[in-house]
This record gives structure tokens, sequence and C-alpha cells, in this order.
């Protein structure tokens, strides 16, 4: 008995395809089908499915909306997933205004179904309709409170929105939900490294890194945040792997650029800045990049470029302020102080407005408090009690930021029994320990000042290798001398001083992006401030052991350098190395502000500079007058 074939159904034909993965065949398969049945929804929807996964979105919709409207001819009901299909396809084919009626739809028909209200915020995201979408995410956090992608995608629109601490919030909260997501990382890491918490910043955007190799935005986000977080070794590698991957992309050039700056590398630096900018001289870190590595490029055509992109206000933050300070560095350049001292009004302006929206802004009544606190709580009882280690290794560099710091670790870091170990930050990390386990400014124990010591030279211990000593250039430890000298009794403290004036104008000058410094982005603030470091150092010098703190002055290192270094090598208690006097020969990685001065030998155009800005910088000199501290 011979059994009848069944006639082979066409439909059954082309989804085989289809699971083949044999596209070309599965669309000719379905294209064939709607030659003789035009109308057959099934065909329509899944061909339509098909198009949308190979970038073809915009065939894919009216595909979809004919088989929505020919099922109720043939006795069907629209299946709820080819409307779903046809918001997908209209989102992707740019009709997110039809994606979100579709949707809507989607909600009329079934109230309940969260995944509809997750695809409406999502679409109302995309057309930059930032509140309705956090409305709509918040709504599906309350049925799906554990929701990361949700809580990543409000965190977006939250940012966009101006309200960064609320971003940070929900970047965290996905974070914590689903450790491995890569793309939370990454916006969290860089929201930051914005406002200069780059030691977080570093951590979270290596993770977005290690969870995704291949994303450039992750490996950009990492490089400039090990750069500025004066990690440059790793900077220089990867930098150097991203640019050889792809020596043609523009924001490889300039990361390895920058990086080359650093370094001290100048030819390869401009290399890079002649480049990126004969390939794309408006992307961004482009002009910049030019700005600071090609001295001979010419001033004014460059400040035109520069300044036409500032009026079209279409950078990101980060990016506008970068493009401000190379403007005011360009108008220096030609003389026009005044239209400088604009520029970097601009600037300082836009970065102190988004320290503010991070709660992050400066607060003189918590600063002077900080102060207050310090000169009561921390006595001579503080610096005479028993020392934490007898090491003379540590150098102590300290000083406002801009004051001949980076000048006078550069002059001893050319010594050969000398490491310049730049800003550590060891220092505040042992603050912020005996603040959280013993209760620190209060009275500490021997035992407590030992283990601090100990923390800081296993550390410095690793970047001086047995040399004699080791500098710490991190200025802010102005606020911690009565500490450093409990824990390290033989240890040398440096103060670095300089003209009060032209030390907070060369501060609010400088593009800042380290964590703590949000008194520099306003000149009444500066000169508050300012004030306030004065008051803690005059107690320091009233209760420090003599002989503990050399005092030296920015203007006279520039008048006398050698009588200068002398006494600077004197004081640490080393011999003279002639090699100090060649400081700018030194090649060692520099990545705070003073990076091209202390390449450079000794110049004085920076005495008595805030005599060339005009009225501009009254604010300033009038508030540091209030507080004796003025010109």
């Amino acid at each position: 008995m011979t059994t009848k074939k069944q006639p082979v159904n066409p439909l059954d034909t082309a989804l085989a395809y289809l699971r083949r993965g044999d596209l070309e065949e599965a669309e000719a398969a379905f294209r064939a089908i709607l030659e003789g049945e035009p109308e057959n929804p099934d065909a329509l929807v899944l061909l339509g499915d098909l198009l949308q996964r190979g970038d073809r979105a915009g065939e894919a919709v009216g595909l979809v909306e004919k088989a929505i409207a020919a099922a109720p001819a043939q006795g069907r009901e629209p299946d709820p997933s080819w409307r779903i299909l046809l918001t997908d396809v209209k989102r992707k084919s740019g009709d997110p205004e039809g994606a979100l009626v579709e949707v809507d739809v989607l909600i009329k028909e079934s109230p309940n179904t969260k995944e509809f209200i997750f695809l409406r915020a999502e679409i109302l995201q995309q057309q930059g309709l930032h509140e309705e979408a956090i409305t709509g995410y918040e709504a599906f956090l309350k049925l799906m409170p554990d929701h990361a992608q949700s809580l990543n995608n409000m965190g977006v629109s939250l940012r966009e929105l101006g309200r960064l601490a609320d971003a940070g919030a929900a970047f965290m909260k996905a974070i914590e939900i689903r450790p491995n997501y890569a793309q939370a990382a990454l916006n969290a890491g860089q929201l930051l490294s914005d406002i200069g918490r780059m030691e977080p910043a570093i951590g979270l955007l290596r993770r977005a890194h290690s969870l995704e190799p291949d994303n450039s935005a992750a490996e950009f986000a990492l490089i400039d945040a090990l750069q500025v977080g004066e990690q440059v070794d790793e900077a220089e590698r990867l930098s150097e792997k991203v640019y050889k991957r792809d020596p043609e992309n523009v924001q490889a050039m300039v990361r390895l650029g920058n990086v080359r700056i650093v370094q001290g590398n100048k030819e390869s630096a401009l290399e890079l800045a002649r480049a990126a900018y004969a390939a794309d001289p408006k992307a961004p870190g482009v002009l910049p990049l030019v700005v600071e590595a090609d001295r001979s490029a010419e001033a004014e055509p460059l400040l035109a470029e520069i300044e036409s992109l500032i009026e079209e206000q279409q950078q990101e933050y980060r990016q506008s302020i970068d493009l401000s300070f190379s403007a005011a560095r360009l108008c220096e350049r030609l003389r026009r102080y005044e239209q400088a001292l604009e520029h970097y009004v601009t600037g300082n302006a836009a970065r102190r407005e988004q320290l503010e929206r991070l709660d992050t802004g400066y607060k003189r009544d918590k600063s002077k408090a900080l102060v207050d606190r310090q000169i009561a709580d921390l006595g001579p009882e503080m610096v005479i009690g028993p020392g934490g280690s007898p090491s003379e290794v540590p150098v102590f560099i300290i000083g406002v930021p801009r004051s001949g710091t980076s000048l006078t670790e550069h002059i001893l870091a050319s010594h050969r029994d000398v490491v310049g170990g730049g800003e550590l930050t060891q220092v505040p990390h042992i603050v912020r320990w005996l603040k959280v386990q013993h209760d620190f400014p209060g009275k500490l124990a021997e035992a407590q000042v030992k283990e601090a010591a100990k923390m800081y030279l296993s550390h410095v211990g690793r970047i001086g290798q047995g040399t004699a000593r080791v500098t710490d250039k991190m200025p802010g430890n102005y606020n911690n001398v009565g500490l450093i000298t409990r824990m390290f009794p033989k240890a040398r403290i440096i103060h670095c001083r300089r003209n009060p004036i032209d030390n907070c104008l060369s501060c609010f000058a400088q593009n800042f992006r380290a964590d703590g410094l949000a008194w520099s982005t306003d000149l009444e603030d500066l000169a508050y401030h300012y004030c306030n470091y004065r008051r803690l150092m005059d107690h320091w010098r009233g209760i420090l052991p003599a002989g503990r703190m050399l005092e030296i002055d920015y203007e006279d290192t520039v008048a006398d350098l050698e009588g200068q270094a002398r006494r600077i090598v004197d004081f640490v208690g080393l011999e003279w190395d002639d090699a100090c006097l060649r400081f700018h020969e030194t090649e060692r990685a520099v990545a705070t502000a003073s990076r091209s001065q202390v390449r450079q030998p000794i110049y004085n155009t920076s005495v008595g500079r805030w005599k060339r800005y005009g009225d501009g910088i009254a604010p300033l000199s009038e508030a540091l007058k209030a507080c004796g501290c003025g010109p």
C-alpha cells in the first residue's frame, strides 16, 4: 500500500531556511508566498522580522502594519507580538513618535504588562523626553525594583537633565544589583571622572573595560582617568594599544598625544596633534591638544576655530570646559588678558555648575569649620607625642596648588638620590582611616601612629626601591602637617609659598580635574579658601619644633635658582648634585598642572602676572585684602 505524500507548506519551507540561518533563501521564500497571497499575515510579519534583523527596519514597517490590518479580514486577531514588533521597527527606523503610538495601544489593551511600561519609557528617552522617561522608569521600578537596566537608563535621563547626584545614585544601584553591568560601570565611572574623583572612577572604568574589552568608549574614558590620576604607565600601555589597533582613529591620536605630553615627549605629542587636526579639527579634544602641543601654531586662526565651536554649544560638559581654557591660553599668547579672563570665567562657571549639581561644590562655612576644628584640636601635643617611624625617606612638599610645588619637586627629583613620587594619596587615605576607626582628630595612641606610618612607608617603599628620599607632592597635605610630623618626626616638610594674588589667579586659570578643588572655580571663593589656608599654616608654624619645616617662596626660587635649590637639598639632608639646576632636562612623567613649566628653564614671567588682567580680578584682590593677604 502506497502512502500519499503530504504537500509541503511554503511557510514551513521559509521557516526552515530561517532556522538554518539562510536569510537570503528565507527572504525569497517569504516573498514568493506574498506574490500569491499578498495579505498573508504570517508571511508579512515573519518577513518584517527578518528585515529588521538585517538593519532594514524601514522596509519592515509597512509589512508589519499590513499584517495587522489584514488579520481581521481573515477572521484573526492580530497577535500582541506583532504590535510589539511594529513598535520596535518604528523605533529602529527613526520614528519614535510612531513607536510611542503603538506602545500606547499595547498598554491600553494590557495595562498591567510590565514590559510595555519599560518599553514606553525607553521610547520617551529616545525622543529626548527625559522627564517623562524618568516617570516611566519610576513606575516600572515600583513593579520590578531590582531591574538594573531600568536604573541605568533612568540614570542616563537624570544626567541629561543635570540631576547628577541622582544619576550617580541610579548608576551605582544598577551596579549593586548587577556587578558585571558594563554600561552602568562606564556611566558611573565617567560621572566620577568628570568631577575629579579619580580613584573610584578608575576602578569602575577598569571594570567596564574588562567586561567589554572592545568598547572604545570605555577604553578612552579609562585612559583619560588614568592620566589625570597620575597612573601614567598604565595610561601609556592602553593608549598605545588602542592607537596601534586603529592609527586612523582621531580619539586614539588625542589620547596618546595627551599621554606623550605628560611624559615630556614633545615630538611625538606634536606629531599626533597635527595628525588629529588634519583628520578632524572639530573632533573632541583635538583643538585643546593642538594648543598645548603645537606652540608654533598661529594663535589667531586657532582661537577663531575654538570660539566658533564654543558658540555652537554642541559639546559635552568636559569638552566645552577644555575649549574655554584653551581659548584663554591663546588669548594670553596674543596678550589679550582681559579676553583671556572672560574665557577662564566661562570655563570655571561650567565646572562649578557641574560640581554643585553633584553637591560637591565649595562651601565656605564648611571650610572655615574644618580649619577651626584643626586649630582647636591639634595643638602642640599632637606634634610632640610618640612618633610612628624614624624614617627620613619621605619628603612632603605642601602648599596651595600652583605655588611652586611641582617646580620644587622637579628640582629635588633631578637629584641622583631622590625619586619624585608626585601627588600621593596615601596621607589622605590614612586620615580617612583614622577618622573612621579612631575618631581622629582626637587623641592618637602610639600604636595607631605606628600603624599609620607603616601603611605609608609600605607604599613609598615600592616607589623608592631603596632610594634615600621619595617626595610626596600632594599640595593639600598642608591640612595634615600635624599628623605627618607625628608619623615621621625626622621627615622633612617643605612649604611652598607664592604671592597670594598670583597664586590664586594661577589656580583660577587652571583646568583642574582633581577632587577637592571646587574652591578654585570662583574668584571670591578662592580668596576665602586661601585665607583659611594661611590661618592654618600660621597655626602649624606656631607649634612645630624648630627645623621641621622649610618655607620656600616661588619668587625667590625664580630670582635665585641655585641659592634656593642648595637650600632645599641641604634641608633634606643630601649632598649637592648639579643635576638639580638642570631640572628641566629630567625625564619623568608629570601629570599635574605644571607639566609644561617644569620642562622649561627657570623663567620669571609668572611673577606679578595678576597686574595684566585689569578690573576683572577686583573680586579676588578685594577679598584677599579683607583678610590681610591682598596685593
